[in-house]
C-alpha cells in the first residue's frame, strides 16, 4: 500500500522532527530558485571584500611612516574594525598582512601611535611584554598620577630624609613598613 504525500509527511514528521524541518527548508529553497538567484546576484554585486574596505580607511602619514586610521574608534583611542572576530584595527591589519595571531599574544606598536595600522610598526608579544614595553617608554601612571597612590612626591621626600624607623614612618604616613623600605631603597617612587 502506497501512502499519500500528506500521510507520509505526518508519519515522518512525528519520528524525525529535525530532519523534517531541514527537508522543508531545502524544499522551499529549491522551489524559490529564481528569486534566490536574483537575490544572490544583487548581494554579490554589492558585497565588497573586507580587505579592500580596510585599505580605504587609513591615510599614510609621510613623515613618521604611520598609517593613520580614519574609520571608527574605540573609547581607548584604538581604531575599530571587525575582521575574523577581532574589533581592533591594528589587530585586523596584522591579520591581513601577516596571518592569524596566535592565542595569548597581543599586537604591540613600535611607534606608540594608537591609530597606526602600518604592519611594519606592529609586532607580536605577550601581555607581560606589552606592560614591560609601556614601562620602558614611561607610558604607565607613576607616582601621584596613579589613582591608587596614597603618598605624594613631598611625602616621599620626607620619608627618605626622615630619621624615623620604618615602623614609625609607616604608621605616620599610613602605609606598611615594606613600602617605606622600598621607597628608601628607591625600588618604588624611583622617578623622584
Amino acid at each position: 500500500m502506497r501512502l499519500s504525500r500528506s500521510e507520509y509527511q505526518k508519519r515522518y514528521k512525528s519520528k524525525h522532527p529535525e530532519r523534517f524541518k531541514e527537508q522543508r527548508r531545502l524544499y522551499r529553497i529549491r522551489n524559490s530558485g529564481k528569486i534566490n538567484e536574483r537575490r544572490r546576484k544583487n548581494r554579490a554585486a554589492k558585497k565588497v571584500p573586507k580587505i579592500s574596505k580596510f585599505s580605504h580607511k587609513y591615510i599614510p602619514e609621510p613623515f613618521s611612516g604611520c598609517w593613520l586610521w580614519c574609520g571608527g574608534f574605540h573609547s581607548n583611542g584604538y581604531g575599530a574594525f571587525s575582521f575574523h572576530g577581532t574589533t581592533l584595527a591594528h589587530r585586523a591589519s596584522w591579520m591581513i598582512h601577516n596571518g592569524l595571531i596566535p592565542s595569548g599574544m597581543s599586537v604591540l606598536h613600535r611607534c606608540d601611535t594608537r591609530p597606526c595600522v602600518n604592519p611594519n610598526h606592529l609586532f607580536l608579544g605577550t601581555q607581560s611584554d606589552n606592560v614591560q614595553d609601556a614601562c620602558l617608554k614611561w607610558r604607565m601612571h607613576y607616582g601621584e598620577s596613579n589613582g591608587m597612590a596614597k603618598l605624594t612626591s613631598d611625602s616621599v621626600q620626607q620619608i627618605r630624609s626622615s630619621p624615623l624607623s620604618h615602623k614609625e614612618a609607616a604608621s605616620e604616613f599610613g602605609v606598611n613598613r615594606g613600602h617605606i623600605c622600598a621607597i628608601r631603597l628607591r625600588r618604588r617612587w624611583r622617578h623622584i
